[in-house]
């Protein structure tokens, strides 16, 4: 089921061939088409469009159309842990996603951090956090669901 318009892509589509001096065919365009409709709206699209051509040296792929409207997954785990950490100060739980919650528990839970010194052990608690919320998002990229080292600590 598309979620671009057949307009607001063929519009996009010449801007993109104009833009970098390419004429593709028809397969091309089915085949570019297809993928991104599958992975955008007609939102994400033309902002990721509005991107690649003013960003890109070369004709974008499939990917660097999804990467211009996506969050790196490292800047989610740095803004997580950010909240993990205001949460902690303040006593309260922190409100993140589940792959927040899981590489959180990997690194001994919210309970380490309560208790971590914030200039000598903090910092290396973050690293430990982004290093297990990468993994995960890695992980679950590739369709395995893989058991980190560690064990499973309770978040709270």
């Amino acid at each position: 089921m598309a979620r671009i318009s057949l307009v607001l892509f063929s519009a996009r589509w010449a801007n993109l061939c104009s833009r970098f001096g390419i004429s593709p065919d028809d397969d091309v365009f089915r085949l570019y088409y297809e993928e991104l409709s599958s992975l955008l709206s007609d939102e994400e699209f033309g902002r990721a469009s509005q991107k690649v051509i003013t960003h890109n040296r070369f004709f974008p792929t499939v990917p660097d159309f999804v990467d211009a409207v996506r969050e790196n997954p490292k800047e989610i785990a740095t803004k997580e842990w950010d909240v993990i950490v205001e949460a902690a100060k303040n006593g309260k739980r922190p409100s993140i996603s589940e792959m927040g919650r899981k590489a959180l528990a990997n690194i001994g839970g919210r309970i380490v951090i309560d208790q971590a010194d914030p200039i000598h052990e903090l910092p290396h608690l973050r690293r430990q956090y982004l290093d297990a919320f990468l993994t995960l998002h890695n992980s679950e990229q590739k369709g395995n669901h893989l058991q980190l080292p560690g064990g499973n600590h309770e978040t709270n």
